[in-house]
């Protein structure tokens, strides 16, 4: 499966690149929103095919891409890409870092009757479901019987002036790891799932956020719910 990267409409060259990308000025506009993409589903017990990376990981995957593309480019400023400096920068470096997926949801069920039962988060390289995820070993429960249950992995992305900012972008790291928290308790806390048991009796995000949830599966779960 291939994953969506934010860097390929730069590489190619149907846009500039966004200030906030290489000069560490990433913070997102919390007054105009976010969204949560629900861009890749498994099955449960294919879930192990999705490559997992934390945010920590791709956050520095994205800047030392970045960076290294820009010497190579000799562009000190993100500007417009010719096709000889896209091809030396992929030639060397290979495809952009993708999106992180750091927010994931359980749902069990089949549309239209499918229903949220579970967010994570995810915090490290390693799929949270090798070994056996707890949630997992719930919905053995006979109440989720017959049921098909699935695993979304969602990406998150704010905007600031005028423009997209995923949050893998948000410079510093700690404020981008905040913000995640953040994003995981508002969402926890709006649509208290039933098998999550913490962060469901109140709101625990630092921050004011509203999030737009865009299913962009074959499901339309949760699609354009706002919370």
């Amino acid at each position: 499966m291939k994953y969506y990267s934010p860097l390929t409409p730069w590489l190619e060259r149907q846009r500039t690149l966004p200030d906030f990308a290489f000069l560490e000025q990433g913070e997102p506009d919390f007054e105009l929103g976010g969204f949560l993409g629900m861009d890749y589903c498994y099955s449960l017990h294919e879930v192990n095919r999705h490559n997992a990376k934390s945010l920590k990981t791709t956050w520095k995957l994205v800047r030392e891409y970045v960076n290294k593309a820009l010497i190579i480019s000799q562009n000190e400023s993100g500007n417009w890409l010719d096709r000889e400096e896209v091809a030396m920068i992929k030639e060397e470096l290979g495809d952009p870092p993708p999106h992180c997926y750091p927010i994931y949801l359980i749902t069990v069920g089949k549309y239209p009757n499918e229903r949220l039962v579970y967010i994570g988060k995810t915090s490290s390289d390693v799929s949270r479901f090798v070994g056996g995820h707890k949630i997992a070993l719930k919905l053995h429960d006979p109440l989720y019987d017959n049921l098909q249950k699935r695993v979304y992995f969602c990406s998150v992305v704010f905007i600031t002036d005028g423009d997209y900012l995923p949050i893998e972008w948000i410079s510093p790291i700690e404020n981008a790891v905040s913000i995640l928290d953040s994003v995981e308790s508002h969402l926890i806390s709006s649509l208290k799932p039933e098998l999550n048991f913490s962060k469901t009796k109140r709101n625990y995000s630092k921050y004011s956020i509203s999030l737009h949830i865009q299913n962009f599966t074959d499901s339309k779960v949760l699609n354009d719910v706002i919370v």
